[in-house]
């Protein structure tokens, strides 16, 4: 298990056979070596998802808050940050990340426009679906419950 391909591979194969804090302490044993953002991105993502299932809440959105600044290009990190802010009702939060994944999702359909190339962590396309309508219906719902709370 050399490159941080394979660590954070194996974090995924730890955290789909359920070893939540197994994965962790992998992803803390290699976690000083990397260096490269978006490597770095998939890692807070891995804890993300981990800290998650272990319903260790303020570290699953540390680490997704993390992916984020970090501009990780995958839903996951938006979609569960979204939902752990509006169960806390820090309505605030949820809608400033709302509006950080609608305008990643803008830009990348700019850049499809423009023809530039669309290509993300590991080289792969970016495809957000319809996650820019999941965006919409939960930001619509925030927008409510901020003036609800006015």
């Amino acid at each position: 298990m050399g490159s941080l391909m394979s660590i954070t591979l194996e974090a995924a194969n730890l955290y789909y056979r359920k070893q939540y804090r197994s994965a962790i302490k992998l992803l803390n044993s290699h976690f000083d070596s990397v260096t490269d953002k978006n490597d770095l991105a998939q890692f807070h993502t891995n804890y993300a998802m981990n800290y998650e299932k272990l319903k260790d809440i303020e570290n699953c959105n540390h680490h997704c808050e993390e992916a984020v600044r970090l501009c990780h290009f995958g839903t996951y990190v938006y979609k569960r940050l979204i939902i752990n802010y509006v169960k806390a009702k820090e309505w605030g939060n949820a809608l400033r990340i709302c509006d950080i994944a609608l305008d990643k999702i803008n830009r990348s359909k700019q850049l499809e426009k423009e023809n530039r190339s669309n290509i993300g962590y590991m080289g792969t396309p970016l495809h957000w679906g319809n996650f820019d309508l999941y965006i919409d219906k939960r930001r619509e719902f925030i927008l409510k419950k901020i003036k609800e709370e006015q």
